[in-house]
């Protein structure tokens, strides 16, 4: 009777994602390609993933699209908004590459030991993508100029590597938001996953901007590749950072 329930509980997070999906695309939050492996990847969560963990990823599809297309107009007068159709599937797999890697290995892991470390693993990944796209597209609206991170010197908005006080306030509590998620569920370890989670997702946040500020001001990565970069680390730091600490 326990299966039947959870398989129906599943049944109805594939549709309420599906929803989701179809108003990411009518408000141009996700284009076709965004939605299609958006919904691939949220059915592997839910499939492959105890349901709890649906809500991180839900969380950040919200907050990466809401901040995105806050004050657009004004972005987009400043030639930093976002292109108009919605984020794609490079978008997701740079966001959510590391995550699904996380679910992977989550699935194949044959030890229950060690299941909190790759879970722990794909939360600060997600807790990275999430503050990384928040203090960015916030920050970018605070009205002063912000400041290279390997320089510490003023720079134009917008420019890749830089930071400021409001996207720094912003990526934290982002951070925290997304980490909180687990602990406010239930979720077994839920306080260490909120520790870890609110620590390297800012961590990662922060990651992104080095990479920024260095290989992509210099034309090595694009923007997917420096997300790509901060999701991963933020992936591996949380994974080594639980096992340190709470498994070992």
């Amino acid at each position: 009777m326990l299966g039947l329930e959870e398989n129906f509980i599943k049944i109805i997070a594939i549709a309420v994602f599906f929803i989701i999906g179809c108003y990411g695309y009518l408000h141009r939050i996700l284009d076709k390609s965004g939605v299609v492996s958006g919904i691939i990847v949220g059915t592997l969560i839910i499939f492959l993933l105890p349901i709890e963990w649906f809500a991180p990823f839900i969380a950040l599809f919200f907050i990466g699209g809401l901040t995105a297309k806050y004050k657009y107009d004004e972005k987009e007068i400043m030639g930093i908004a976002e292109r108009k159709e919605g984020r794609s599937v490079k978008n997701i797999l740079a966001n959510c590459g590391a995550a699904f890697v996380c679910i992977l290995l989550y699935a194949l892991n044959n030890n229950p030991a060690y299941d909190p470390v790759f879970l722990a693993g794909y939360l600060c990944a997600l807790a990275t993508a999430a503050s990384d796209s928040a203090a960015a597209e916030i920050g970018q609206l605070s009205g002063k100029r912000p400041i290279l991170i390997t320089t510490l010197k003023p720079v134009k908005t917008g420019t890749d590597g830089a930071i400021s006080l409001l996207g720094e306030i912003t990526g934290l509590i982002v951070a925290m938001a997304v980490a909180i998620i687990p602990l406010i569920l239930g979720v077994e370890h839920g306080i260490n996953y909120f520790i870890i989670g609110t620590i390297v997702g800012f961590l990662g946040c922060h990651v992104d901007s080095l990479v920024g500020a260095t290989l992509e001001l210099r034309g090595t990565v694009g923007n997917h590749g420096t997300n790509l970069i901060a999701t991963t680390s933020g992936a591996i730091i949380g994974m080594v950072l639980f096992l340190w600490f709470f498994v070992v």
